[in-house]
């Protein structure tokens, strides 16, 4: 009895000792091992993420148009009746040949013929669906206003104002800036005379910018840098609004 007691005690105190007992130091071995085998988890993780990041990018769901409907088509048509009744006219002459086109629309401005006219058009419609559709959207093509699309580039004046700031940095004289004046003083000058030709209201806010420009002209005749050197800073102040103006009349 003694004997198993003294068994279980030294058992359970050996049994302490072990649990408190440090771990033993890993061989220099074990320990690159673990290292290298971290490393390469890194290293696989950063692959992976760079070659997500290369991966090209699913392009965008384009929002699908909705489906015109004789309802829609109508009552599209119902505001060209008010607004521009005689496109219609002229758009019925154009397509009577189709063979099936709606009633012959009135000939004057008279408010009940045209509403008597779109009366029948819309009973028309339900009995000749697709002829209909046909009419409206080649209509609708015909009276949308088209938009010039904006001329690309940038103005020569964003571009002689980048150099010119260069050139402030480090000018000693007007030499640098007279080179940058006679690359885009002609563009300058023309692009000025379209946009007022095109957009009169531009005057206002580009006549502050081409007064600079002016003085800027005469500093650089003159030899005078700290003059050229203010110009430049006032055009700069001045782009932005004739930018932010012009940008917004050319749909930029």
């Amino acid at each position: 009895m003694r004997r198993m007691l003294l068994l279980t005690s030294l058992t359970v105190i050996l049994g302490c000792e072990a649990q408190d007992a440090p771990p033993e130091p890993k061989s220099a071995k074990t320990s690159m091992v673990e290292q290298s085998y971290n490393s390469n988890n890194v290293l696989r993780d950063y692959e992976a993420i760079l070659a997500a990041k290369q991966q090209p990018e699913p392009p965008l769901a384009q929002a699908s148009k909705p489906k015109e409907t004789v309802k829609s088509l109508t009552d599209k048509l119902k505001r060209i009746v008010l607004e521009h009744p005689d496109k219609i006219r002229q758009h019925w002459e154009k397509t009577s040949a189709w063979g099936s086109v709606p009633p012959k629309p009135p000939q004057g401005l008279h408010k009940d013929d045209w509403v008597k006219w779109y009366k029948e058009t819309k009973r028309w419609a339900q009995a000749n669906k697709e002829a209909f559709k046909k009419w409206v959207k080649a209509l609708l093509a015909e009276t949308s206003p088209t938009q010039t699309p904006a001329r690309p580039g940038r103005a020569p004046m964003s571009m002689f104002l980048d150099e010119a700031a260069n050139v402030m940095r480090s000018a000693r004289s007007v030499a640098a800036f007279r080179e940058v004046l006679k690359k885009y003083q002609k563009q300058i000058e023309a692009t000025y005379r379209d946009d007022i030709k095109r957009f009169p209201e531009l005057e206002q806010v580009a006549r502050p910018w081409m007064n600079a420009f002016e003085r800027f002209k005469q500093a650089i005749e003159t030899g005078d840098l700290r003059a050229a050197k203010s110009a430049v800073t006032d055009m700069m102040l001045s782009w932005r609004n004739w930018n932010f103006r012009r940008r917004q009349l050319r749909g930029e």
